[in-house]
């Protein structure tokens, strides 16, 4: 064989190992990002096996709890689904309603989605929507990772714990389902509540920047969970702030990824009636010592928005310039519309 041809065959295989690379080399997940536990657990998942795959545009899917899963949970496609389109992952509808009544939260998710994706049709933005129901009895606050779901395990039901990791674990079922099924999804979530949903939001990003693209949190139940061990010289335990990450988490605090993750933390000038930094939760064990929140109430405000605003500014002066805040007119509890939501996130990209 002549050098020529030699030399015209290693630059075939050179040109077409490169075209390769390059066609693998994209900026959504496939099969090969998704964890061989994952699609095990993907595959004898039968709730989700049985999903019909033929309306997905504009379509909320509800998956009922099985096996691991110990949280019914939703999804849900825009009306302009395209399937040429890379689609980013959004979090909603967590929120603190309906004590002890677990089909009424699941009725009340159901409408937040309904409402969530009309805005999001609306926005012509490329997000999928999840959601899990997660459970709310009415002696432990699982939503706003009440601390005592972390030191005081062995008193409450397993489907109380872990809520961080029941997001989790259907946000990987999620991917697995999407990949299967040809939709293209990049990894990473946003994640947005309000009230016990921004509780949930802020906190949920604390505990996993690992996972999380941009967060989206309201009124948070009048307290900014610190991402600092002290202030100003006072320890802060979980939730006024993270001394006890470690002990709680198992792994130090990823300061350097949560400082990279775009937040807008944001609460109405009206919204003063909903706190819950009040007597109550002193004895209950839900705070670490309830002397942090009073010494965080007279640094930071007695009211709300006040509060929030300071600890956010206080936050932005101390290395955390990737937070933002917004205020606006409020007569109540009202948080901001969905469509306004996505418009930050899509700043984040």
């Amino acid at each position: 064989m002549s050098i020529k041809r030699v030399a015209a065959i290693f630059l075939f295989i050179l040109l077409n190992a490169s075209f390769a690379v390059a066609e693998t080399n994209t900026d959504w997940l496939t099969s090969d990002d998704i964890s061989q536990e994952t699609m095990a657990a993907y595959a004898e998942y039968s709730a989700l096996q049985k999903l019909n795959t033929k309306m997905m545009a504009g379509t909320m899917y509800h998956v009922t709890a099985e096996g691991d899963t110990l949280v019914d949970w939703m999804f849900a496609f825009p009306q302009n689904f395209d399937p040429d389109k890379v689609y980013d992952i959004v979090v909603i509808a967590l929120h603190g309603d309906s004590i002890d009544n677990y089909p009424q939260q699941i009725m009340c998710t159901k409408g937040i989605i309904n409402s969530s994706l009309s805005q999001l049709n609306q926005s012509g933005s490329s997000y999928i929507l999840l959601s899990p129901v997660i459970h709310r009895p009415g002696d432990i606050y699982p939503i706003g990772f009440d601390r005592r779901i972390f030191y005081n395990r062995d008193q409450y039901d397993e489907i109380y714990l872990d809520p961080d990791q029941q997001l989790l674990g259907v946000y990987e079922l999620l991917q697995a389902w999407l990949v299967d099924h040809g939709v293209k999804v990049r990894d990473g979530l946003f994640i947005e509540g309000f009230s016990a949903g921004g509780m949930f939001a802020q906190r949920f990003t604390l505990l996993h920047p690992e996972v999380v693209r941009g967060c989206a949190a309201g009124q948070m139940g009048g307290l900014v969970t610190m991402p600092v061990e002290e202030a100003d010289g006072v320890t802060l335990t979980w939730p006024a702030g993270i001394s006890d990450y470690e002990e709680m988490m198992g792994h130090p605090f990823d300061l350097k990824t949560y400082q990279s993750i775009p937040q807008l933390l944001y609460i109405g000038s009206g919204d003063i009636y909903n706190s819950m930094i009040f007597r109550e939760w002193d004895s209950s064990g839900f705070f670490g010592d309830y002397n942090e929140v009073l010494w965080i109430m007279d640094r930071f405000g007695e009211t709300d928005p006040e509060r929030i605003e300071n600890q956010v500014m206080y936050l932005i002066e101390n290395g955390f310039s990737q937070i933002t805040f917004r205020s606006y007119k409020s007569n109540g509890h009202t948080g901001i519309a969905f469509a306004e939501i996505l418009q930050f996130f899509d700043g984040c990209k």
